[in-house]
């Protein structure tokens, strides 16, 4: 995903919006953009909860108290249950690319994304 992004950035000037070839949603996205509005969001991913055993093929993601996204791990071996995950759809502010940039393949030549959104 950080390499197919990374292929985007020259043509992209602001905010996008991102969606998985892959997936159907039956979501009401409003929210999601109107979060993505506010001031120090540099991204909004949609979620949803399923089971141990559909986690370990999706991408789960890391939330703190507050519900800010801290991370996300591809098709983690051991997935909480529920798992919240990653749901298709997401809004990234330009920051992503300095992100997906940063991002180191893992052992199986993928990357999982530690956000460094909330670091400053």
């Amino acid at each position: 995903m950080a390499h197919a992004l990374l292929q985007a950035e020259p043509h992209v000037e602001g905010d996008f919006m991102c969606i998985d070839g892959d997936c159907i949603i039956q979501s009401d996205l409003q929210p999601l953009v109107r979060r993505q509005r506010e001031d120090g969001v540099d991204a909004v991913q949609n979620v949803k909860f399923v089971s141990t055993a559909e986690a370990r093929v999706k991408a789960i993601c890391d939330v703190n108290e507050d519900n800010e996204l801290l991370g996300i791990e591809k098709e983690p071996e051991n997935p909480p249950n529920p798992s919240l995950v990653a749901a298709g759809f997401a809004i990234y502010s330009r920051e992503m690319f300095d992100a997906c940039a940063d991002t180191e393949p893992s052992v199986r030549g993928s990357t999982n994304l530690r956000s460094r959104f909330n670091d400053s």
